[in-house]
């Protein structure tokens, strides 16, 4: 009796063994072919093939799970192409003026599966053969509509009292520029009115500084080289009359006990000269540089001949040559450089 029951219960573990064996085989099979159905590279289901070709086992368990990976890795990109298939029929079912009820009865379903990605594919196709044997009627029925919509904003606007709205957008748009334009030339001019200005105010400084080194150093007609930007009228009676009591007191001032040969200078107003405003700076500012350096020379030679301080106006006047057109270009117009 031990005996037919153990015959038995091996028969059946046997049979069961003939039956896993098959379904495991079939697993193998099935997990290749859905490996190279994704179009996967050779080295992702080597391992498989290798045990297949050297009869390993494999669990049943282990096939179950990279199947469902593969199934699940098809369902997600049968998702996405047939996302993307929905897009383009979206669009030409728009452009053929489908109605609700000619639209596509399958594009509702959310089961993404082979056969639903085959069916969209087909629609795709009978859609596009459509648009393209429709074409002239559709671009007539576009232009149609652009039309309606042209005529009815012209009726529209008739029935506005506004002025502007009455003449649409593009009237608004040339006034905004005509006002912006007005303000930037207004800006300009100012621009250039101050410009004009600081240049005129540096020039006058610099002439009235260059006119008291002048004073100062005796310069002659022959020293001076101002490039025609002054102009030196004769001395008469008058003029040496008016200017007698201040080149005394100056010459005083200066600690000289002889009377120098003096040359009143006229300074004329910028418009009068021949160089621009700016060529005016320069070349002031290379004359200033210059009787600077003369003055510092005479005071130094006075020094060291008396063995004092060389004063004007009851102050040494050392510190006063520190002063030069640059500083003056400095305090009024910082972004003008000179060269």
């Amino acid at each position: 009796m031990e005996q037919d029951l153990e015959s038995s219960t091996l028969g059946q573990m046997e049979d069961q063994s003939i039956t896993l064996a098959k379904q495991v085989e079939g697993l193998k099979i099935e997990a290749v072919s859905l490996q190279n159905h994704l179009e996967k590279p050779i080295e992702s289901c080597q391992e498989i093939l290798e045990r297949i070709r050297k009869c390993i086992t494999i669990k049943k368990d282990t096939l179950e799970d990279k199947i469902e990976r593969c199934k699940q890795e098809i369902r997600n990109k049968t998702l996405k192409y047939i996302t993307k298939l929905r897009s383009r029929i979206e669009d030409l079912w728009r452009d053929c003026y489908y109605g609700e009820e000619e639209c596509f009865k399958p594009f509702r379903e959310q089961t993404f599966t082979e056969d639903l990605f085959t069916l969209h594919e087909i629609e795709m196709e009978r859609l596009c053969q459509h648009y393209n044997f429709c074409r002239p009627f559709v671009g007539l029925v576009n232009k149609r509509q652009d039309l309606a919509k042209q005529i009815y904003m012209v009726e529209h606007r008739t029935k506005v009292t506004n002025l502007y709205q009455n003449q649409g957008d593009r009237r608004l748009a040339h006034n905004s520029r005509r006002r912006d334009t007005r303000k930037l030339k207004a800006e300009t001019k100012r621009s250039i009115r101050l410009r004009g200005e600081n240049i005129e105010r540096v020039v006058r400084k610099l002439r009235y500084r260059i006119q008291e080194l002048w004073h100062q150093c005796y310069v002659g007609d022959d020293e001076r080289r101002a490039f025609q930007l002054y102009e030196v009228y004769p001395i008469t009676e008058h003029s040496l009359s008016s200017c007698e009591k201040g080149l005394k007191k100056q010459c005083k001032n200066y600690g000289y006990n002889r009377q120098p040969s003096m040359i009143w200078i006229e300074i004329p107003e910028l418009e009068d000269s021949q160089a621009s405003g700016e060529e005016a700076i320069r070349n002031l500012q290379q004359e200033l540089l210059e009787l600077e350096k003369q003055l510092k020379v005479l005071v130094e030679q006075y020094e060291k001949e008396h063995g004092e301080p060389y004063k004007t106006n009851g102050r040494i006047l050392g510190g006063s040559l520190q002063l030069s057109g640059t500083e003056y270009m400095a305090v009024e117009r910082p972004e003008i450089t000179l060269k």
